[in-house]
């Protein structure tokens, strides 16, 4: 069963919703990293054992990540939210292409540039990374954005 919002914290939506880590106090760093031989295409978390619906992430100390991922780039978990958010930082070790999409996949901001940061978010946009090197890992580090109007 999924956890509910309370408080200033929404759950890290995924397809079961099992972690309650995104706030508007702390930010978190969310990983995508992929395996060796593998790119970011653009798509939902997986691993060669487990479908995007059977993916949870490894949560320490305030980080989620998605490791030895086949096919990964699609942070659908932000997207997801219920509430607005602040992409604080992108950590883009991959040289992949960062871009915003909304839930039908067409693309609302064509390049997400590091240097620019903070982003603000809706809650019906999705953060994408495509290409990089192989191997490699796309983070992006987010919280609630509390002073959104809705």
């Amino acid at each position: 069963m999924p956890f509910q919002a309370s408080g200033e914290r929404v759950p890290l939506i995924g397809p079961r919703s099992r972690y309650d880590i995104i706030s508007a106090r702390n930010s978190t760093w969310v990983y995508h990293r992929m395996k060796p031989g593998s790119t970011l295409g653009g798509a939902a978390p997986a691993d060669p054992t487990h479908t995007a619906a059977e993916f949870d992430p490894v949560v320490t100390a305030g980080r989620a990540e998605f490791g030895g991922l086949s096919a990964g780039g699609l942070f659908t978990l932000l997207g997801n939210a219920k509430k607005p958010l602040i992409l604080e930082a992108i950590d883009n070790t991959a040289g992949a292409t960062i871009s915003t999409v909304d839930k039908t996949g067409a693309t609302i901001r064509a390049t997400l540039d590091p240097a620019k940061a903070p982003y603000h978010l809706s809650p019906a946009e999705y953060i994408k990374a495509t290409g990089g090197s192989s191997g490699s890992y796309v983070g992006v580090l987010v919280r609630l954005d509390e002073t959104a109007i809705l």
